[in-house]
């Protein structure tokens, strides 16, 4: 059992509480039951599965099984391996992917699994000319792993690794309390007592050779594929027993693995570069504006208005920046509301390498459609906000359209809207609530109708 109780009261009577209501809870002594190895059998590894969803969805997802890592939380080989898989910058293993046309977006790490086991998992969505390649993308996940185990672990990406967990516990926004409290009582069960409110944060112990182990269990003879998509409907034969979901296992040849195994290294998969977003000066402005408790207009002219407004409370080095573009064609009619969300996704997709890096730093941004324009927010720690301004308006003024890009993110957003029919009945209640209560919305089938004229030149133009 584990207890934590959050409450504005002294320690003592916290504790006073505790004690009377809890005193009675009897130690049983018993021993949680643990499981040294993964569920997996060896006939169970090497293999790849077909899956048809309900949704028009093409997922690929790579899974090994692992030994537990929670015991090693001050030095988090698992984290270290997927600060790297996961990477989306620069000679990224998802650059790779995406440059290709094959995928969108990469998830990679350890996964919990139960006492004594885990998971690795890299999990990506796959675009349509992904799903025909589906060996060649795990190909260059095992390319991926072969060059981690060429350079071996690297203290510099587990000293970045290790500041930037010491600065979001330093600079940790506020929790919903009963969130917080729900994870103490829960990490009591991962962590010392003293350790608790630090445990998986705080990264005190370089270990190389708990990386180098972990990486040794990511092979192709204990990797286990999962593809998931609609156009597998006749090859899956075999129905699942409690949702029956059509699917179908079999076992990967043994040339294949045997390809995987000696696949060597990829000239364009590397360690990403040191993160200069990482910010240094953690010192608060001056606080001149601390007596004005409401937004202060600092100037105004027929083209817009610039408010501001000093944080008098949290006193963090952080700051928000949010501007709103307003445009009057921006949602006049469903086609022109197409426009304005791709040309938001088109964005963030281009830049997507170069914030990457600010992301993993705590500083971020986003760019999204409204009914009367664009906004654009920026937030996070101000020591390197303003380079991130820069390079975002920079962009955005000379913004010029990627043909291949435009034409898988316009295939997913179809899919996207058209996969709504496939949600359940409660989720199309509270969306068409949603819209009846609305002064003006398109709905997604007036989206849909519209798609055909949401073309390179109209976004451009």
């Amino acid at each position: 059992m584990g207890l934590a109780v959050l409450g504005r009261e002294e320690l003592e009577t916290l504790q006073e509480m505790v004690v009377d209501r809890f005193s009675g809870v009897v130690d049983k002594s018993v021993v949680v039951p643990e499981w040294t190895t993964a569920p997996f059998t060896d006939d169970q590894c090497g293999t790849v599965t077909y899956i048809v969803p309900v949704k028009d969805i093409r997922n690929l997802n790579i899974t090994w099984g692992i030994p537990d890592l929670t015991s090693y939380y001050q030095s988090c080989p698992g984290s270290y391996l997927g600060h790297l898989i996961g990477h989306e910058g620069p000679g990224s293993l998802l650059s790779g992917l995406k440059s290709r046309g094959w995928v969108n977006t990469l998830v990679g790490g350890q996964k919990s699994g139960s006492k004594g086991f885990g998971f690795f998992v890299v999990n990506v969505d796959l675009t349509e000319e992904g799903i025909d390649h589906v060996d060649d993308i795990v190909e260059l996940v095992f390319q991926y792993l072969a060059m981690l185990k060429s350079q071996g672990p690297q203290q510099w990406v587990f000293e970045e690794c290790q500041d930037l967990n010491a600065m979001q516990f330093r600079f940790k926004d506020k929790e919903r309390p009963q969130s917080y409290a729900c994870g103490l009582s829960g990490h009591l069960h991962d962590y010392p007592v003293t350790e608790v409110l630090t445990g998986g944060y705080l990264l005190s112990s370089w270990r190389p050779d708990l990386i180098t182990e972990v990486l040794e269990q990511l092979t192709p003879q204990r990797v286990r594929v999962a593809v998931i998509a609609q156009q597998y409907a006749e090859k899956c034969t075999e129905t699942e027993k409690w949702y029956g979901a059509k699917y179908k296992s079999e076992k990967i040849p043994q040339e294949k693995l045997d390809s995987w195994s000696s696949c060597g290294l990829h000239e364009k998969l590397r360690l990403p570069d040191k993160n200069d977003f990482i910010p240094t000066d953690f010192s608060l402005a001056p606080r001149d504006w601390c007596t004005v408790n409401h937004p202060t207009i600092l100037h105004q002219d027929s083209l817009g208005s610039l408010w501001f407004k000093q944080d008098n409370e949290f006193l963090l080095p952080k700051n928000c920046i949010n501007i709103e573009l307003k445009s009057p064609i921006a949602y006049s009619d469903p086609h022109h509301a197409n426009l304005t969300y791709m040309f938001a996704m088109l964005f963030k997709d281009e830049l997507n390498e170069y914030v990457y890096a600010a992301e993993l730093a705590g500083l971020g941004y986003s760019l999204a459609n409204t009914k009367s324009g664009v906004t654009l927010a920026v937030k996070g720690y101000s020591d390197k906000q303003g380079v991130l301004l820069d390079k975002i308006m920079d962009k955005l003024t000379r913004f010029s359209v990627d043909t291949s890009r435009f034409n898988i993110l316009k295939e997913a957003y179809t899919r996207g809207l058209k996969n709504f029919q496939a949600e359940q009945p409660h989720q199309h209640a509270v969306y068409y609530n949603s819209v009846v209560l609305s002064e003006r919305v398109w709905h997604k089938e007036e989206l849909l109708g519209a798609l055909p004229d949401l073309t390179v030149q109209a976004v451009e133009d």
